[in-house]
């Protein structure tokens, strides 16, 4: 067999399996179920979600709170989603009624109101964070 025989085989090997990858990545395997986590214009208090201005930036962390343990008095500035991952959680807004969110549950936290975060179960509480602010904005403030 010849150098471009050889070559030829190669090349149709290499592509036969690529036009395969192209193909079933289009399509969904096996079941694929959706859930909507939280769809609101609100945040838990109630109030509207006001977008900061400037060049957009998602920023998402995790935050775990030990047993027993809470966060500093604070507030947010920009929208901030939070899904409870692990354990359940109490916020205490400065002002407003404590609300619980339990292990699968999401909520917005409300903007430029002073809060605590405080870890209500027997074990770590593991929070997903994800911030809707701007370039250069501070998503959360300390309190003086």
């Amino acid at each position: 067999m010849n150098l471009t025989a050889v070559l030829a085989a190669a090349a149709i090997g290499l592509a036969a399996p690529l036009s395969v990858l192209a193909q079933s990545s289009t399509e969904a395997v096996g079941a694929v179920n959706e859930d909507v986590l939280a769809a609101t214009s609100a945040n838990i208090q109630g109030e509207a979600i006001a977008y900061p201005t400037g060049t957009p930036e998602i920023s998402p962390w995790t935050i775990t709170f030990e047993k027993g343990g809470h966060s500093s008095l604070h507030q947010h500035p920009v929208p901030l989603y939070v899904y409870v991952l692990e354990g359940e959680l109490e916020v205490r807004p400065e002002g407003g009624e404590p609300y619980r969110e339990a292990q699968g549950e999401a909520y917005i936290e409300p903007q430029n109101h002073m809060m605590q975060a405080f870890n209500v179960a027997d074990g770590p509480t593991k929070i997903l964070v994800v911030a809707l602010g701007a370039q250069g904005q501070k998503t959360t403030v300390a309190a003086e």
